[in-house]
């Protein structure tokens, strides 16, 4: 049923190829971004798309909706029993983000709606419902007295659909019947509406006609000049402010294939139209009225436009039934092997009737200001031959042929134009009416029909001479080691050796320009230099060009460039150019103002009017979880402090170049660079109670950064035992308490006192007794007590924890001797309450007492102090575990090796040696200081190691992957076997002033990253450390508590 239906635009699709292959001259193409046969794309058969407020691009195909945000695409396979799937799709998109979708689905028309994630039917009129398969139908969105109202027209009728009522509106009262809405365009509260009786504008119930009697198919507008642009079946016009005729642009040229279902497109864009009807789309220019095809690899004169459309970062995007396609610049066109001879074009030449000659190391291409394409190979004599020169010289075009010498191309033929066998000819240039060549290091003139020399052979220390610069000032010769100046006998040389290496130059600005293997130099004087203002690129510079605003342009390795002392801009193969690398002699300004970029893969003709500035990407916040959980809330307990945040940017012009910079406000003061187009999160662990909010920008490349994408304000509360009311609360706790127990102690030692006193004589007989024996026992444990300590002191020797009992014995002694004291105090102060009920006016006793209160006050603030630094050790010890880094991020392994070298300078010195053995590995997901740590105390084993002289080994390379291997290796002295397996014991030793930990933390360190480690060690030959660590840190065990 289905391919039945299909079937009628196949047959239209086939008579639309004949008709445009017949029509067609040129080959020119659009470098473009072509989207088919995707992970997540339903269907290549795409027949409309829309761009949403948010950035996202909607596609509807004949299998269902994808989405694309520049970073994947999405589709909605559970929703193609309510979604259109069969002819044409309208999709509409309102500022809310809400999607309206209108189309066949079976045999009636579906209109449904996105919102909130969910898709859900809408009633139609029955009118509407039950229209015929074929019938045409368009949609668009306006506003209205009652907000956003859609607006769904068919043959003469209009249909207003707003807060789930639908209203109805008939035009074409005079001839309802012929009377065919084909288009309708959306401007405030009015209609704008391309019918088959003209053009018309719809408001407030009225319908005003502007033109009439001509069918028009669709219709954009411009505000800033008030000009309607028209399309007809074979016209394209204009209609400008006040007038009432129009004005067209060509006539009678049939666009497309006619039919009756004819998809039309039309929209103007930076002064040019864009307009398709059944056909492929093409391009006008308003300012020089050339058209031409919008083609590219894939979609070559054989596809239909179902839908064209500029997103908001200025990029054409094309929906066909193969697919769609991207234009990042619609002012470049290009020519490849498809057209012409081979991809690489090495020279171009513009003759003064405006044929363009295009050099190729396969012979000659001659486009012809007719559009016709001349291809011209070399002769099968012409041994490696390349064109990498041309001039127009005495009637005859002349190139540089390379090994085949000077070759002359006339009436179609190539003939040697030999200077000497064997020899290799790279330059020409006519001077004051005469023909000179450059033959490696040797320059010529043409005399009649013979060469000579007219310079001496370089030395062979000068290089090839690869260009030659003569004017009426000066002769240079500019060469693979320097410049040789003809007038002067100079030969100038730079110090530094790229420098030196010279492929062009140029007379700018009044300072003549070299193209040098590290950029843009400067010839001054007798000397090679550098200037600020040409700091712009790191490739190579081959070729030079002045355009008519007297704007530099330099061709590198990675496009061209316009060099201004404020801005760049740069015109590579993300953005038009066929490819990257610009070849010397093929940077050229056209009589019509245009430049040809003649590159290793085609040659690109570039419209310089209109620059557009690099786009600005959209950056969007998504959420956050929370310990693994997603999240909405925004305030957390002190527990829920691994916070993950997701962000992305919506950017269709240069994907992969799109970096981001971020920052954890609260937390963060400085921004912080991710490089990963790719990454869309970052975590930060261990978060301490505070107020929080995540800032994130994008760019492109190097280009303006976005507005700032902020989540809302996070809060992180503190445990309940750090607040001060708690801290309080137990201070106070402690006081009444050690009251209490004083009280109570004094009352039990007042009552044992007494017991005491009967029992003491008692008992000193029996403590006399009992002295000679206990003082014996005493010697005893006390050697006992010793040979215990000595073991306890060996049990521990590999606990970290081990110097936690010497920090506590100090404040315990305080608490203890404070104690005593205040027991001895309260015996006296019960003496002298006694003394006092005897004397109650006695001062001295008062003065006592007050001295014995005092004292007792003193002791008990000691005890508290005793308490407060065992608090404070013991939080010490909590502490020592702790990870000060908050986040895992990105580093390079590279510049961690490179600071632990620094570290350790002074002790390697000039006694070892370093070899580096690096391998190409991506950045690595860490914790940097731990690394970094991890280094040092490796590197520090090693050094320690070697007693004299010797060699140190840091080898890193790509495991597999998801893992990196790190080897460490020296030939100091080594372990004995028995002892490797005790290494990464803490406090194991074989140096008396080592307190062996280092290893023991390495180890540490290895486990937090996830990852493993091994040691071999050979007594007299060396100890080789061997650690694999994981790329991505993708498990985080604080989240799983």
């Amino acid at each position: 049923m289905i391919w039945s239906r299909v079937l009628p635009l196949r047959k239209s699709l086939f008579l639309l190829c004949c008709w445009i292959g017949s029509h067609v001259v040129n080959g020119q193409y659009f470098s473009a971004c072509v989207y088919k046969n995707l992970d997540g794309m339903v269907s290549n058969r795409i027949t409309e798309m829309e761009q949403l407020p948010n950035g996202e691009i909607w596609f509807a195909t004949q299998d269902g909706i994808s989405t694309y945000d520049g970073t994947g695409w999405l589709s909605f396979p559970d929703s193609l029993g309510i979604l259109p799937i069969i002819g044409k799709v309208c999709l509409e998109a309102l500022s809310d983000s809400s999607v309206y979708v209108l189309g066949f689905n079976g045999d009636k028309l579906s209109f449904s709606v996105y919102t909130d994630d969910r898709w859900s039917p809408l009633n139609l009129p029955p009118e509407i419902a039950n229209l015929p398969l074929h019938s045409r139908y368009v949609m668009g969105h306006h506003l209205s007295g009652h907000g956003n109202s859609l607006i769904i027209g068919t043959q003469n009728k209009l249909y207003f659909y707003s807060d789930n009522q639908w209203n109805l509106d008939l035009l074409g009262q005079k001839d309802p019947e012929s009377f065919k809405i084909n288009s309708i365009k959306t401007l405030g509260d009015t209609v704008l509406i391309a019918s088959s009786q003209g053009l018309h504008i719809y408001l407030n119930g009225s319908l005003t006609t502007l033109v009439e009697h001509e069918e028009v198919l669709d219709l954009d507008y411009n505000e800033e000049d008030d000009t309607f642009y028209l399309l007809g079946k074979d016209w394209l016009g204009v209609l400008s402010s006040g007038s009432e005729e129009i004005t067209f642009l060509f006539r009678n040229e049939l666009i497309g294939y006619p039919d009756v279902g004819a998809v039309s497109n039309l929209m103007h864009h930076r002064g040019k139209l864009y307009y398709s009807s059944n056909s492929p789309l093409h391009q006008y220019d308003l300012h020089s009225h050339e058209k031409r095809a919008v083609i590219t690899e894939y979609f070559d004169l054989d596809y239909v436009c179902m839908n064209a459309m500029v997103d908001h970062e200025g990029s054409l995007w094309v929906a066909t039934l193969r697919g769609a396609f991207k234009v990042n610049n619609q002012d470049t066109w290009n020519f490849n092997s498809h057209f012409l001879l081979e991809n690489e074009v090495s020279a171009i030449l513009e003759d003064q009737n405006g044929d363009l000659y295009f050099g190729s190391n396969l012979g000659l291409n001659i486009v012809r200001s007719t559009g016709d394409i001349e291809k011209y190979p070399f002769p099968r004599k012409f041994i490696h031959a390349r064109v990498m020169d041309m001039v127009s010289f005495e009637g005859n075009i002349y190139m540089a042929g390379n090994t085949a010498g000077v070759v002359r191309f006339k009436d179609g033929q190539f003939d040697f134009d030999l200077i000497n066998e064997n020899s290799r000819v790279l330059d020409l240039q006519v001077h004051q009416g005469r023909l000179y060549a450059s033959c490696q290091n040797t320059i010529y003139r043409k005399d009649g029909n013979l060469w000579s020399p007219i310079t001496t052979p370089q030395k062979d220390d000068y290089g090839i001479i690869r260009k030659m610069a003569f004017d009426d000032q000066r002769q240079l010769l500019l060469t693979q080691m320097g410049v040789s100046d003809l007038v002067s006998g100079e030969f100038i040389q730079s110090e530094i050796l790229n420098d030196n290496n010279i492929y062009t130059g140029i007379q700018y600005d009044g300072q003549f320009l070299l193209g040098t293997a590290n950029g843009v130099r400067v010839l001054e004087g007798n000397q090679i230099v550098h200037s600020p203002i040409y700091d712009h690129f790191d490739s190579p510079v081959y070729s030079f060009l002045a355009d008519r605003e007297g704007r530099l342009w330099v061709g590198t390795g990675k496009g061209i460039y316009l060099v201004s002392p404020n801005e760049t801009y740069h015109l590579s193969k993300t953005n038009g150019l066929a490819g990257n690398e610009v070849n010397r002699n093929a940077l050229v300004l056209s009589r019509n103002g245009k430049i040809l970029v003649g590159t290793d893969e085609g040659i690109s003709i570039y419209d310089p009017r209109a620059i557009p500035e690099l786009p600005v990407p959209k950056i969007e916040y998504l959420g956050a979880t929370v310990n693994g959980t997603p999240t909405s809330s925004q305030s957390f307990d002190h527990s829920e402090n691994n916070i993950r945040f997701q962000y992305r940017s919506v950017s269709f012009y240069d994907e992969e170049h799109i970096n981001y910079r971020l920052k954890l406000d609260g937390l963060e003061d400085q921004w912080q660079h991710i490089p990963f187009y790719n990454q869309h999160t970052i975590l930060y662990s261990n978060l301490k109670p505070g107020t929080y909010q995540f800032m994130v920008q994008a760019r492109i490349g190097n280009g303006g950064w976005s507005p700032t994408a902020t989540s809302p304000v996070l809060t992180v509360k503190s445990a309940f035992y750090d607040n001060s009311w708690f801290r309080v609360g137990v201070l106070i706790l402690v006081i009444l308490l050690t009251l209490f127990l004083a009280r109570l102690r004094s009352r039990t030692l007042k009552s044992r006192n007494e017991l005491l006193q009967a029992r003491v004589q008692e008992k000193t007989r029996e403590l006399k007794n009992q002295n000679s024996r206990l003082m014996k026992t005493i010697k005893e444990l006390k050697s006992a007590q010793g040979q215990l300590i000595q073991s306890e002191k060996l049990a521990s020797m590999g606990h970290l924890t081990a110097g936690i009992a010497h920090e506590l014995n100090n404040p315990l002694n305080y608490i203890r001797g404070g104690a005593e004291c205040i027991m001895k105090n309260l015996e006296e102060l019960k003496h002298l309450q006694l003394q006092l009920h005897a004397k109650e006016s006695e001062p001295a006793l008062l003065a006592e007492y007050q001295m014995l209160m005092d004292d007792s006050n003193q002791l008990a603030q000691s005890i508290l102090n005793g308490a407060s630094k065992s608090t404070d050790i013991v939080k010490s010890l909590s502490s020592f575990t702790a990870d000060s880094q908050n986040f895992y991020s990105f580093t390079d392994l590279q510049k961690e090796v490179d600071t632990s070298l620094t570290l350790l300078n002074n002790q390697i010195g000039f006694r070892i040696t370093i070899n580096k053995m690096f391998g190409n590995i991506p950045p690595i997901e860490c914790y940097p200081a731990k690394i970094n740590q991890l280094l040092v105390n490796l590197l520090m084993n090693a050094v320690q190691a070697i007693e004299h002289e010797g060699e140190i080994t840091i080898r890193y390379y790509r495991k597999d992957d998801k893992r990196i291997g790190l080897e460490i290796s020296d030939d100091g002295v080594g372990i004995p076997q028995d002892l490797q397996e005790q290494v990464f014991e803490p406090f194991f030793t074989t140096k008396d002033t080592n307190p062996g930990l280092g290893l023991a933390i390495v180890k540490s360190i290895v486990q937090e990253h996830h990852g493993s480690i091994k040691l071999d060690s050979k007594p007299g030959k060396g100890t080789k450390v061997r650690i694999f660590l994981p790329v991505n840190q993708t498990a985080h065990p604080e989240l799983e508590l």
